[in-house]
C-alpha cells in the first residue's frame, strides 16, 4: 500500500503567523489554506511600484480624492485565503478604522504589476478579486505583450489593463 501526504492546510492567521519564519528568499500567498510560494519580485518591478505609488498618492491628493494607496497590505477575505497586491487603494475613513493592516473586506481597487507569473496576472486574479468583491483591478504590464491579453476581455491603454470586475462578475453596470 502506498501512502498519500496530504498537504497541510492553514487559516490566515495561521499563514500570517508563519510568514515571517518562511524562506525569505521568496514571497507566498494563501489559496484554499495552502500556502503558495512564489519568486520575489525585480528590482525593475520594485522601481516601477516606487513610481506608481508616488505618482497616484500625488494625483489622488491633487483631486481632492481620499484615498490610501498602500503597498503590501494583505487582503484576506476568507480564512484560507490571503493575496498582497502590488498596491492596495482604499478609502481613507475606512482604512483609519481598521484593527491592523490586514484588510478583510474588499478594498476600492488592488494595482498589479505583471512580473514572471504574468498568466495568474491575466487569468486567474481577475477572477479572484471579483470573486471577493474588489470594484477594479489594474494590471500594469511593463513589457506590454501584445499576446498576454485576451482581447475579448480587457482593454489596452498603454501598458496598463484596467478591468472593472463587475463585468467579470457578470453584473450589468449602470
Amino acid at each position: 500500500m502506498i501512502a498519500t501526504v496530504q498537504p497541510q492546510r492553514y487559516t490566515t492567521e495561521e499563514f500570517l503567523e508563519i510568514l515571517p519564519a518562511l524562506d525569505q528568499t521568496l514571497d507566498y500567498q494563501l489559496e484554499n489554506g495552502l500556502i503558495i510560494p512564489m519568486p520575489k519580485t525585480s528590482p525593475e518591478h520594485q522601481s516601477l511600484l516606487s513610481k506608481l505609488l508616488v505618482r497616484l498618492a500625488l494625483s489622488a491628493e491633487e483631486s481632492g480624492l481620499t484615498w490610501e494607496i498602500l503597498p503590501g497590505i494583505s487582503f484576506c477575505p476568507n480564512p484560507g485565503e490571503c493575496r498582497f497586491p502590488d498596491l492596495t487603494v482604499v478609502d481613507r475613513a475606512f482604512w483609519l478604522q481598521q484593527e491592523d493592516s490586514i484588510l478583510r473586506e474588499a478594498p476600492s481597487a488592488a494595482i498589479e504589476i505583471v512580473s514572471i507569473n504574468w498568466r495568474d496576472d491575466y487569468e486567474k486574479k481577475p477572477l479572484w478579486y471579483a470573486g471577493y468583491g474588489v470594484q477594479e483591478l489594474w494590471v500594469i504590464d511593463p513589457l506590454y505583450v501584445t499576446q498576454r491579453y485576451p482581447a475579448e476581455a480587457f482593454s489596452q491603454n498603454y501598458c496598463s489593463v484596467r478591468i472593472r470586475l463587475s463585468s467579470v462578475r457578470g453584473e450589468r453596470s449602470s
